[in-house]
């Protein structure tokens, strides 16, 4: 039974991490929304991480941490994209002399 959770954690990391490419990198989905996404992600994995650790699953408790640092660095990457699209909508207006 312990090999169906190991099995489920890797399947669920890695469309994870192919969906969250998919959106960053592929497509450029650098809006908003995907910000949002990220950061209600987040919550919902240290909602995870706490009620996992409440009740002993271990192998949870791995997929959430795991889940949470996905998210982490998925927020700190669309920031970073939000803030050139800013800094890059900024330098094309011009000011009118």
């Amino acid at each position: 039974m312990e090999i169906i959770s190991v099995i489920a954690i890797i399947v669920s990391l890695i469309t994870r991490l192919l969906y969250l490419y998919i959106i960053i990198h592929v497509t450029k989905a650098n809006n908003y929304y995907s910000f949002i996404f990220t950061g209600l992600s987040i919550c919902s994995s240290i909602l995870w991480i706490y009620y996992s650790s409440i009740t002993d699953n271990l192998p949870l408790l791995i997929k959430s941490i795991i889940d949470l640092i996905i998210f982490i660095i998925a927020f700190i990457f669309i920031a970073y994209f939000i803030k050139e699209k800013i800094n890059k909508s900024k330098e094309q207006i011009s000011p009118i002399t």
